[in-house]
């Protein structure tokens, strides 16, 4: 079905009071925030109201209108919002490398540096009445959201090189970009110790970047000595013949970056125990894996005595797509006491026994989001293991086929249980026909 036009969605009553609100904001000249996504906008009105945000430092414009965000939307924001922080312009198909261009608009070549700075001296006050330099968009912005743009490797490139406070570039180019650059300096080990660092603290390979190689990644990393996330998801095909997967490569990338990172998400990752990450990344607070049982090489944890069991004890996150992990491995990964979130999509493994024996160790104390996907082995016992007046949950969702253990009428059951004891428990029952990899989406999106 093709796409409704902007006076299918919206009746011309709608539009006019659109219009009406657009044009009103306008005139606030303080506004910070500014989030658009999906908007009926034309470029011409967005183009009206952009310069007048000089003090915005969060704007979301995603799937604005058709074609309304162009790349002079961004040299607006490169010539007038000097704080802006967090841009985002996902599957907007008309920004370009031009576009990059703009925001790098007041960007000073390092060897400038001085000579800005001297000039600076001899200014008296910047508009906020506070001595020092003007603000520079080059120096504030810290995230960019690209995905889905016309945005090319040329343009990445030039987006790292310039805005040297970026934090999170999202684009499917960015780790080959990294791996890239730099590549005929690196060969010489002086020049190497001078190439720039980047201020990066996510790095993601997308699932369609097939051509990601290991020293692509292995120069992302050195080049970004500031990550603490990092997001790894490839498609079945390109994981079988790419050749990351193999001899235990990415267990030598966590022994180097695994203390700093606090988020990892890994699927259909191969040849990397668990234990690896357990004994590597001691930090994490967010741990998403999805594995198959032909991608997991596991080795055994034994444990003479259950306060031996090394655990990660900062997460507090967990979410996990997988087939046939042990049940000791599945304790030890949900053995954090400060788990806040809980995610299981599709995993025999996660029965009421697990749940019962886990609780055991903390009780589930902190536990506020549970998420259940298609785990045909946890029943009414199980959920009722954590439904004590002492855990904090604030949120269940159960997916699950008809027929299974977990259904519609014991939910109701649940509502009416707490509606008795006036808990603030919201649960949510959703009858799944096919599972089709949905819970792996939400999982790692």
């Amino acid at each position: 079905m093709g796409r409704m036009s902007e006076h299918q969605l919206f009746s011309d009553t709608e539009i006019a009071i659109r219009s009406e609100m657009y044009a009103s904001l306008n005139q606030v000249e303080l506004l910070k925030n500014l989030k658009l996504p999906y908007c009926c906008l034309t470029n011409e009105t967005l183009v009206g109201l952009l310069p007048s945000f000089i003090n915005l430092q969060e704007l979301n414009i995603s799937r604005v209108g058709s074609g309304a965000v162009g790349d002079n939307c961004l040299w607006i924001l490169g010539t007038h919002c000097k704080h802006l922080r967090y841009l985002n312009v996902n599957y907007c198909i008309m920004v370009t490398d031009f576009g990059i261009q703009g925001l790098c608009i007041d960007y000073l070549e390092r060897e400038n540096d001085g000579d800005e700075q001297q000039a600076s001296k001899r200014r008296k006050v910047d508009h906020s009445g506070m001595r020092g330099t003007p603000a520079r968009l080059s120096n504030s912005l810290q995230t960019l959201c690209l995905k889905r743009t016309q945005v090319t490797k040329k343009g990445i490139q030039e987006a790292l090189q310039k805005l040297r406070s970026l934090r999170i570039l999202k684009h499917a180019s960015t780790v080959k970009v990294l791996g890239e650059m730099h590549n005929e300096d690196g060969e010489n080990d002086e020049i190497s110790n001078r190439i720039s660092k980047y201020a990066l603290s996510k790095l993601k390979i997308y699932n369609n970047d097939c051509q990601t190689t290991r020293n692509c990644l292995w120069k992302a990393v050195s080049l970004c000595p500031l990550v603490t996330a990092l997001n790894i998801g490839f498609t079945i095909g390109n994981f079988l013949r790419n050749e990351m997967y193999t001899d235990g490569y990415i267990d030598s990338i966590l022994y180097v970056i695994g203390n700093s990172l606090e988020e990892l998400s890994l699927k259909l990752f191969q040849n990397s125990k668990i234990r690896t990450i357990i004994d590597c990344c001691p930090n994490l607070r967010i741990l998403k894996l999805c594995f198959s049982n032909s991608a997991l090489t596991e080795e055994p944890l034994e444990f003479s005595d259950i306060k031996e069991r090394k655990t990660l004890k900062k997460l507090e996150e967990l979410a996990i797509y997988f087939d046939g992990i042990s049940s000791e491995n599945l304790i030890t990964l949900m053995s954090s006491s400060s788990l806040k979130s809980l995610k299981v999509d599709n995993c025999d493994t996660f029965t009421d026994d697990i749940i019962q024996k886990t609780s055991n160790l903390h009780l589930f104390s902190n536990l506020e989001h549970l998420d259940v996907w298609m785990c045909d082995f946890v029943t009414e016992e199980g959920i009722n293991v954590l439904l004590q007046e002492s855990n904090p949950l604030k949120r269940i969702r159960i997916y699950s086929e008809i027929g299974k253990s977990l259904t519609k009428e014991k939910v109701e059951d649940w509502k009416l249980e707490f509606a008795l004891k006036n808990w603030q428990l919201d649960i949510k029952f959703y009858e799944v026909t096919t599972h089709e990899e949905l819970g792996v989406m939400l999982l790692f999106n």
